[in-house]
């Protein structure tokens, strides 16, 4: 009789079972659910090589910075050839500035120029003297003086003429001829004279000489003025850039303390910025392809074909 209680209670205690599961559909998935999340495997995440590299610049960059701008240019100051792929540091050897806070220009570079071009122009008018077009003129007229007429005159002859006595001397006559002139007894054939003879005696001949000589000395006179500008502008450029307040641009290659180029000069504030852009890009040219080679093989990807491919077994 008991057996048959226990049997009932146990068939009782199934159907209630039953009946609670066909009501409430969310207990019978929870098994299937929980089985199926226990036995799938997880899967492995793809490796991204564009956001690995952006990892390893800011690894790089966070090793730059710890290194203060102005201790790296003090640094590269003292050793100024270690650090050439950067900057030519030279150019900054006569310099102490605080970098870390550079001090602003006096004035624009514009007018450190101007103001320096007026003491150029000043100094070479000092040394050379120069003289107008006028002036010279004047001064061929001096040079090529017209003897004068019903007076002694002694003239040479040219070269191969006149046998031992190279000079004529005698009254000089009055003449209108283009070709010949009359000296005491004696003709002479314009052709017998050297030109600067020539151009005592024949008024038009005078006057192309006389402007011929000016025009020369003028380009002459310019080419020692150009020639002394670029001496003066070497000089004196870079002093008024010094004076004030800007530093060659030793980033761009022939920068230094003697080149007049205004496009050589930069304020510090602004180098600073372009020093600390170079130098990051000297580290990343250094660091980067080692480090990302490194970086993608410790997660299993080769570089194939131009490309990171995950690592074949």
């Amino acid at each position: 009789m008991q057996n048959f209680v226990a049997t009932m209670i146990l068939v009782l205690v199934i159907l209630v079972g039953v009946y609670f599961i066909a009501r409430n559909p969310s207990m019978r998935s929870s098994s299937s659910y929980s089985r199926s999340t226990t036995s799938a495997a997880p899967r492995s995440s793809g490796v991204n090589p564009d956001r690995v590299q952006e990892e390893v610049k800011e690894e790089i960059a966070e090793e730059v910075e710890e290194t203060s701008i102005s201790d790296y240019i003090k640094e590269a100051m003292a050793q100024p050839y270690t650090y050439q792929d950067v900057a030519d540091f030279n150019a900054l050897l006569d310099y102490d500035i605080d970098w870390e806070e550079p001090p602003a220009p006096t004035q624009s570079l514009k007018a450190a120029m101007q103001a320096a071009e007026q003491e150029v122009q000043n100094a070479v008018k000092e040394t050379l003297h120069p003289k107008t077009l006028e002036e010279w003129r004047a001064e061929g007229e001096k040079k090529y003086a017209m003897y004068p007429r019903n007076e002694e005159v002694e003239i040479r002859l040219a070269s191969g003429h006149g046998g031992t006595t190279p000079t004529v001397k005698g009254i000089l006559k009055e003449s209108t001829s283009t070709e010949r002139i009359g000296i005491g007894i004696r003709t002479i054939a314009k052709q017998d004279l050297p030109d600067d003879e020539v151009a005592r005696l024949f008024p038009i001949e005078h006057a192309k000489m006389v402007e011929t000589f000016a025009r020369k000395q003028m380009v002459l006179q310019e080419n020692g003025t150009n020639t002394e500008l670029a001496k003066q502008r070497r000089l004196k450029y870079p002093q008024a850039f010094k004076a004030a307040g800007y530093v060659p641009n030793i980033v761009l290659k022939g920068a230094s303390m003697e080149n007049p180029d205004p496009r050589f000069w930069i304020d510090p504030a602004s180098l600073v910025n372009l020093l600390e852009q170079r130098r990051l890009q000297v580290a990343y040219e250094k660091e980067l392809p080692k480090r990302m080679k490194r970086a993608m093989l410790s997660r299993g990807y080769v570089y194939r074909n131009d490309k990171w491919v995950p690592q074949g077994p």
